[in-house]
């Protein structure tokens, strides 16, 4: 990691080849899929009977979700 450098990139959007309403639209899907699996994940913790794969399913979501995102045009993934 190089500190700051590693959350900071000005030029993310265009490395990510998104405008930044798709930039927008997918980070907010991908936020809302990641909240509502957790508050799900929640209740699988006190019920373990019910939702039994709701975090897998989840996590597998939101990973094929970053996978079909348009693809990084920059040399260097960090």
């Amino acid at each position: 990691m190089d500190g700051l450098n590693y959350y900071y990139d000005k030029d993310h959007l265009t490395k990510k080849n998104l405008t930044y309403t798709e930039h927008l639209k997918g980070g907010l899907m991908n936020s809302f899929y990641l909240i509502i699996g957790g508050l799900l994940g929640i209740l699988h913790s006190f019920c373990p009977y019910i939702l039994v794969n709701v975090q897998t399913d989840t996590v597998h979501l939101v990973g094929e979700l970053l996978k079909d995102n348009k693809t990084d045009t920059s040399k260097t993934n960090k």
